[in-house]
């Protein structure tokens, strides 16, 4: 009976633990109430540091894209108010329609 308790105690244990990795490592998703789905949570700090055009993440409003594929077809672009930064649709170049980026998206900014 002793052992089948300290096996018990041993399952509940390793159940916790593997539930405290999964949430460490999925802390920043959270429910988008918007879509339904689940969504990145990124932070203007975190956008900051993709300001290149391999490396350029954009967040118009609320969302925010990867626009690092879109940049490397479009090079002609200049990225540098664009690329690392929180902007209005309207800085997005004429070239750029949002309703045709929504395959970019990457996530939703944090308030």
């Amino acid at each position: 009976m002793k052992q089948v308790l300290i096996s018990c105690g041993v399952i509940v244990v390793l159940c916790l633990v593997i539930i405290g990795i999964y949430e460490k490592q999925n802390h920043n998703i959270s429910q988008n109430t918007t879509g339904g789905g689940y969504a990145n949570e990124i932070s203007a700090s975190e956008i900051a540091q993709h300001s290149t055009p391999s490396d350029c993440w954009t967040a118009v409003g609320s969302n925010v894209y990867d626009f690092s594929d879109y940049f490397n077809q479009n090079s002609t672009i200049n990225t540098s108010d664009i690329c690392g930064h929180v902007i209005s649709s309207s800085m997005l170049p004429s070239t750029m329609k949002l309703k045709d980026l929504t395959s970019y998206s990457i996530g939703l900014l944090t308030p």
